[in-house]
């Protein structure tokens, strides 16, 4: 803990390190580990992009910020997004933020891809979880031969076109996957920059996973690290301290309506990290059950994976 309150004192000058755009909730994908299907169910269910104007004017806010990326995703594909491409080239042309595309490849076609890599965004992070027809068939439940097409297809126009950007790809360890996901990292180091393996984790309680709750009962719990180290921005421009937050549990502001500076020194979110600092985490709602938060350590994360791309320039 006393490691952790060090970190926490100098995250604290710089938060967030980096902002999630959740910038769609549409999805062409029913992944077994992704409340996306359930969210589809719900009656309040409307198919929303981020507003570009909302975006724009944000970015334009944080453009000086000292943040480590931003990160371009969704509770959906963001390439779903109809403004995806003008979205990523304001962002390159007014800051020096790096920029981190998250997406499933399934509409990386050989015309967005290039598209893509004429920007020369730093980084396209690719979700794939599996390595065969079979598996990632039964976990994505799209055509596989389309998705390694266009993986492939990106690599070599990487290559042709001398982009900057960085590729790479990711999987998550599920306890029955644990053989092919290592085979799968050995494949995919050959290829691609790097090769990211991310921990299981519910979404907040989202997908039910009850081994992981015995799993994780075993662990000394410690204050989660997303609060020092992140922000997530929705579709709606409703911002979050929980990065796993599907249902609005953890919003403490919006785009549209707080500055960069307000919610970034919001005091709900002080109030939040001062209850993890004091082991209380049955005050937060979100917090007293969560089974989340050992998913991410301390001395790793998404910024480290960043760091390492950076410096392999």
């Amino acid at each position: 803990m006393k490691n952790i309150k060090q970190e926490i004192e100098n995250l604290e000058k710089y938060f967030p390190l980096m902002i999630i755009f959740d910038i769609t909730n549409v999805c062409n994908l029913h992944c077994i580990h992704c409340p996306h299907d359930d969210l589809l169910k719900r009656k309040d269910y409307k198919r929303t992009h981020i507003d570009p104007r909302i975006f724009m004017e944000f970015i334009s806010q944080i453009k000086d910020h000292p943040l480590q990326f931003i990160r371009i995703t969704g509770d959906g594909e963001p390439l779903m997004h109809p403004d995806i491409l003008e979205m990523l080239k304001f962002v390159k042309s007014v800051t020096n933020i790096p920029i981190n595309l998250t997406t499933n490849a399934t509409l990386l076609n050989e015309r967005m891809a290039e598209a893509i890599l004429s920007l020369n965004i730093d980084v396209i992070d690719v979700s794939l979880d599996a390595l065969y027809r079979d598996s990632y068939e039964k976990i994505r439940g799209f055509d596989y031969e389309t998705v390694m097409k266009n993986v492939f297809n990106l690599l070599f126009l990487r290559r042709k076109y001398h982009s900057t950007t960085k590729i790479m790809v990711n999987a998550i360890n599920r306890n029955d996957m644990k053989d092919e996901i290592n085979t799968f990292a050995r494949f995919w180091d050959k290829l691609a920059d790097f090769v990211a393996i991310r921990n299981l984790h519910s979404a907040s309680g989202s997908v039910n996973y009850d081994t992981l709750k015995i799993e994780r009962e075993s662990i000394e719990r410690y204050p989660c690290p997303h609060l020092w180290k992140r922000l997530t921005i929705d579709f709606n421009g409703n911002v979050k301290f929980c990065a796993h937050d599907w249902y609005n549990c953890s919003v403490i502001g919006n785009i549209e309506r707080h500055s960069f500076v307000d919610i970034s020194n919001n005091a709900q979110l002080r109030m939040v990290r001062d209850a993890h600092l004091a082991g209380e985490y049955h005050k937060i709602n979100i917090c007293k059950d969560c089974i989340d938060w050992s998913s991410v350590k301390w001395d790793s994360g998404y910024e480290k994976i960043m760091d390492i791309l950076k410096t392999n320039q």
